[in-house]
């Protein structure tokens, strides 16, 4: 296998063909640094990210639906 010097490493995993990027980790904590958040999503993300999607699709006004389901609360 032959890599460019300062390029990422690429890896493929022989079972699900899966993609990885192996690169220095002072990139990886530059990318990262003050803006990444990877904690849980807490139930008012959760219902914001579903409304925009809403709306991406056309689902426009469904004030009636505000409430549902209960467990977004």
């Amino acid at each position: 296998m032959s890599q460019e010097a300062g390029r990422p490493l690429r890896l493929i995993d022989p079972d699900s063909k899966r993609e990885s990027v192996c690169l220095p980790a002072e990139i990886y904590e530059r990318l990262t640094a003050g803006t990444y958040d990877d904690s849980p999503w807490t139930n008012e993300e959760r219902a914001a990210l579903a409304a925009q999607a809403g709306l991406a699709i056309g689902w426009g006004e469904m004030d009636g639906y505000d409430n549902y389901p209960d467990a977004l609360k």
